[in-house]
């Protein structure tokens, strides 16, 4: 154009060519590779669900249930009567620091068929291999379909959108752990030479390895408390398995209390206050651990007093009121007794005040603390300013 119109400047050119400069930058445009969608683990997103026939789906269930690698999540939305699980990362998920439990992907079990959905073919090969390697002939796969995606629009740089919410993590996370912990002392562990840990605390040469695996299991809690992280209880599972009796060869002696199921829950009670007002203000890694294991100890007898509904749900909210009267005289108290403190420094000095016998001191520091309740039953904390 230069050639032809030395004149012409930039915006000339921009006029003159503006049509076939806008279908030279589609055309580049549309050269260009789409981006990709990819999971945490790197593997192309393309939903993938599959359809196994069920031949005994109770005892599916009951396997499912059993497994730490998958989570019941409550019942279908879809499937009437279907119950869905959670399968979860076995091992350290990929994802940032603190972003919760990544779930690999979820079933769907009817009395007759299993449906599984995964984000990713890869994921659902190896669902697929551990369901029949797990399932046997309970299950057979019927069918299996992919659904790429149209309109993939940005390649994943961190964890995916499986990632749950801390809350959410934690209940889930706590249920399940609920779950496995309760059909553990049952199930045969290999580290135990095969035994069930029920049969191991019976068994003199497997004892051992049953204490030293519960020692593992608890530095593992104390960790994962450390970290935020919900746990079980260990003490809880120790104190089911070997019912009072000494784990170690060191143990101390064991002392037995016989209660009626009143008197137990009345001991539950007093068990939760105390341990609430030791630690209820305390960091995870700093909480009193003797009080918290004597506390885990003592809960772990709920079922056998046919309270264990009692202790898992309804003890906190009945002996809330409790705390909360506490809470409400306490603070009172300990207002009027140390503003009527600092006042009788004030009036008389703190040296004269060392030297006061306690019954001086105690008839003055009275007279300031009922001029404070006077005035606090009158009108609460409205006078109560900084100047």
């Amino acid at each position: 154009m230069r050639e032809s119109q030395p004149e012409a400047a930039a915006p000339d050119y921009l006029k003159a060519a503006g049509a076939d400069l806008n279908c030279f930058i589609e055309e580049m445009v549309a050269r260009q590779p789409g981006p990709v969608v990819v999971t945490s683990t790197r593997e192309l997103v393309t939903p993938t669900d599959a359809v196994f026939d069920v031949t005994d789906g109770a005892e599916v269930r009951r396997r499912l249930e059993d497994m730490a690698d998958f989570s019941k999540a409550g019942e279908s939305n879809d499937k009437p009567g279907g119950l869905v699980f959670n399968w979860l990362h076995d091992g350290p998920a990929p994802r940032d620091a603190g972003a919760g439990v990544s779930i690999r992907g979820t079933l769907t079990l009817t009395s007759t068929e299993l449906f599984s959905f995964c984000l990713s073919q890869e994921r659902m090969d190896a669902l697929t291999a551990l369901l029949e390697e797990r399932l046997g002939s309970l299950v057979r796969l019927k069918i299996s379909r992919r659904t790429p995606l149209k309109a993939p629009v940005a390649k994943t740089e961190g964890p995916e959108k499986d990632v749950l919410p801390k809350e959410l993590e934690a209940q889930i996370i706590g249920k399940h752990l609920d779950e496995h912990y309760r059909r553990w002392p049952d199930l045969p562990v290999p580290a135990l030479r095969g035994l069930t840990p029920r049969q191991a605390v019976a068994d003199p040469a497997t004892r051992p390895l049953l204490d030293e695996l519960l020692k593992d299991f608890e530095n593992s809690e104390e960790r994962q408390s450390r970290d935020g992280r919900p746990v079980y209880g260990i003490a809880r599972l120790r104190a089911e398995l070997f019912r009072g009796e000494p784990a170690g060869p060191a143990a101390e002696k064991i002392m037995e209390i016989a209660l009626t199921p009143k008197q137990y829950k009345a001991l539950v009670n007093l068990v939760y206050m105390g341990d609430w007002l030791a630690n209820s203000l305390r960091d995870p890694a700093d909480i009193v651990k003797e009080y918290r294991d004597v506390s885990e100890l003592v809960y772990s007898r709920a079922k056998d007093a046919g309270l264990e509904a009692y202790v898992e749900k309804d003890m906190e909210p009945v002996l809330e009121p409790h705390i909360e009267e506490y809470d409400e005289e306490n603070f009172w108290e300990k207002l009027e007794s140390r503003l009527s403190a600092r006042d009788l420094e004030r009036q008389f000095g703190r040296e004269a005040v060392s030297k006061m016998s306690l019954e001086e001191y105690f008839k003055n520091l009275r007279a300031h603390e009922e001029r404070y309740a006077e005035a606090f039953e009158k009108n609460g904390l409205s006078n109560l300013v900084l100047k």
